[in-house]
């Protein structure tokens, strides 16, 4: 509707980005672009999602496009990290889902407790080095 040039842009591997933003434009041209949550398994992808959920947020919801926690490779320390400062100098840290898990067991817990910590730790990281003074 706005045409080319509008700023609707990503970062990254043209092979990745390109098909990528080429499904989700056609599923929203035709109004079938549902919310969506985008992960990726490989660090140097993480500014191009970072970016690429924000091409499509219309409106209809706040945080329809979203990108997903780090996972499978990206999830440890490092992959949390980098993944978490991708999304929150890219686009909105307040619309993050959070931490995912593919078990329901007693285990699981420790790995929320992890997360959580992570995520305060990079937030009061950057508050530290934001702040004035």
């Amino acid at each position: 509707m706005l045409g080319p040039d509008t700023g609707f842009d990503s970062i990254g591997d043209e092979p990745i980005a390109k098909p990528m933003a080429k499904l989700l434009d056609r599923l929203d041209k035709e109004n079938k672009l549902a919310k969506t949550i985008l992960y990726n398994v490989n660090p140097r992808d993480n500014e191009l999602y970072a970016t690429m959920i924000g091409n499509f947020q219309d409106g209809s919801a706040p945080g329809k496009m979203q990108y997903g926690a780090a996972w499978w490779f990206l999830d440890q320390k490092d992959g949390i990290t980098r993944q978490i400062e991708a999304l929150s100098n890219m686009g909105l840290f307040g619309q993050f889902v959070g931490m995912i898990t593919d078990s329901r067991s007693f285990l699981s817990y420790p790995r929320h407790e992890y997360f959580r910590r992570l995520i305060c730790n990079i937030l009061a990281r950057r508050w530290n080095r934001d702040s004035p003074g």
